[in-house]
């Protein structure tokens, strides 16, 4: 079966350009009437699994979040009664799914998502920067959860993958202590870690029936292509990756990097010369050097 070479293992991780920027599970900020905000349009789907999952994400942020505790100390009526609308949207949106109208139930959640934000800022009035920055790692810390269940499930599924599970609890813990603890900064650094092994775990694990079941390539040539997208990913995670680490960890990662840019460079001369099975060998080693990176860099990376 043919495929585009736009198919990458990683595909999905192409959302971190929202990595770690725009979260899986965040919902959009609300814009003032006017500015087109009202047509903001939920870009995650209506299956019934993710629906769920946002739910829950929604009645956290709603009950137990910084922000719902900022509503409540806050004494504005206006915020109040705004957090009580997005409670009964989530309640109508359960009363959705339990009909099975998943596009209803997704469409109600965006919009209880929505006006929950908007109640947030309204309580917000002139929050410090620092109790902005907690109210988003909750947010952020949702969107992990909802992956971590994914894994969760999916590994079960799959039979393999539990130390993945493990190692996103881990910075999940991690994490939640250090913003506890006051350091906000490092905080979101290590949820963001936590964020990228749980995406790229679940990309692995799906990878592995992919590969299997139905990711035949018409030929060397197509199959080139979709190890250059792969590589292209895994550079674009180290670099993020690295932007915060210190210098000791840098000049590790930086062993791997030169050596993975080399084994693309001649990678790229292989293909250039029509040597493609010898391309496609060459560039997956260049990755393979990518992810020695990554895990040097302390996040945990499935091989």
């Amino acid at each position: 079966m043919k495929i585009k070479h736009s198919i990458t293992i990683l595909s999905g991780i192409l959302a971190l350009s929202g990595a770690l920027g725009a979260w899986a599970g965040e919902a959009p900020q609300a814009k003032a009437p006017g500015t087109g905000g009202e047509q903001t349009q939920n870009k995650w789907s209506a299956d019934p699994q993710q629906i769920a999952q946002r739910m829950d994400a929604l009645t956290t942020l709603i009950n137990k979040s910084s922000g719902a505790q900022k509503i409540a100390a806050a004494g504005n009526p206006e915020a109040s009664a705004m957090r009580d609308q997005a409670l009964a949207g989530l309640q109508e949106a359960r009363s959705a799914y339990d009909r099975k109208d998943y596009e209803g139930a997704k469409k109600l959640l965006g919009q209880a998502s929505q006006t929950m934000f908007e109640a947030i800022r309204k309580a917000d009035g002139g929050a410090s920067e620092r109790e902005k920055q907690s109210m988003d790692f909750d947010r952020r810390l949702a969107s992990v959860k909802v992956l971590l269940d994914a894994h969760i499930r999916i590994s079960g599924e799959k039979g393999r993958g539990q130390e993945t599970n493990e190692e996103i609890r881990k910075a999940m813990d991690e994490a939640v202590k250090m913003h506890q603890g006051g350091d906000t900064t490092r905080a979101r650094l290590r949820l963001d870690e936590g964020y990228v092994t749980a995406k790229l775990g679940i990309e692995k694990l799906r990878r592995g029936d992919t590969l299997v079941r139905s990711l035949n390539f018409k030929n060397k040539e197509e199959e080139y292509h979709y190890e250059v997208d792969r590589n292209d990913t895994h550079q674009m995670l180290i670099n993020m990756l690295l932007q915060n680490k210190g210098d000791a960890v840098k000049q590790m990662a930086d062993q791997f990097v030169k050596r993975a840019r080399d084994l693309r460079d001649q990678a790229e001369k292989q293909a250039a010369a029509g040597k493609f099975d010898a391309a496609v060998t060459t560039m997956e080693s260049s990755t393979d050097e990518l992810v020695k990176a990554i895990r040097g860099a302390g996040v945990y990376i499935p091989g």
